[in-house]
């Protein structure tokens, strides 16, 4: 009886090693499998992510999306963009970035999604460039740096979405110059110094409601 049923066992065993090696696609050593209605994407074994999603897509359900399933370009969209990249590391590579692209468009599908991930990989790029020519911690400190900023931020982005998303902060910034531009001209005194920065607001005070 004892030879009978390791007789047994043993067939058992050899018929199911055959069955995994006649269909090994079915095998899955500790593997997340992504949902189903995503299926043709393939599979991530968890130490292969080098970013928590789940943060980043709590940042991004601020975004607004028209009637139409199209991304609003809207200055608010540059503070959503920022809050996003500054979480991830500052250190991912491609495969990594055309992930964070495809979880977006995943969670978002539609132009929005599409749109939205292109603009936000776009923006981690632009984060690396102006961290590597040190302007991410000085984008006020002189005329030349926000000048520079905008040049980098044209690199990445087009002009359409240079001025709806961005344009609104380059005013604000060339209008905080022009200010302590006035402060600290010795030319000036006192007086002529407060006329000057009233016209500069005046000024500004136009432009900037426009934008928002």
């Amino acid at each position: 009886m004892g030879l009978a049923v390791v007789a047994f066992t043993f067939a058992a065993l050899a018929l199911y090693l055959a069955q995994l090696r006649q269909a090994p696609d079915t095998i899955h050593h500790d593997l997340w499998e992504q949902p189903a209605e995503v299926a043709a994407q393939r599979p991530v074994a968890p130490t292969s992510w080098s970013f928590d999603f789940a943060p980043i897509s709590a940042i991004l359900q601020n975004v607004r999306v028209d009637e139409q399933g199209r991304l609003v370009l809207e200055p608010y969209l540059a503070r959503v963009l920022e809050g996003a990249t500054s979480i991830l590391p500052t250190d991912l590579d491609d495969a990594n970035l055309e992930r964070l692209a495809q979880l977006i468009d995943i969670e978002m599908p539609g132009l929005a999604g599409e749109t939205l991930s292109k603009l936000l990989v776009n923006h981690y790029r632009y984060r690396q460039a102006a961290n590597a020519a040190g302007q991410a911690s000085a984008a006020t400190d002189s005329r030349a740096t926000l000048e520079n900023d905008i040049a980098l931020k044209r690199k990445f982005f087009d002009e359409a979405t240079v001025q709806a998303v961005f344009g609104k902060g380059i005013m604000l910034k060339s209008y905080l110059l022009a200010r302590r531009a006035v402060n600290e001209d010795d030319a000036l005194d006192e007086k002529q110094k407060k006329l000057r920065l009233a016209e500069l607001s005046a000024r500004y005070n136009q432009i900037l409601p426009s934008q928002d």
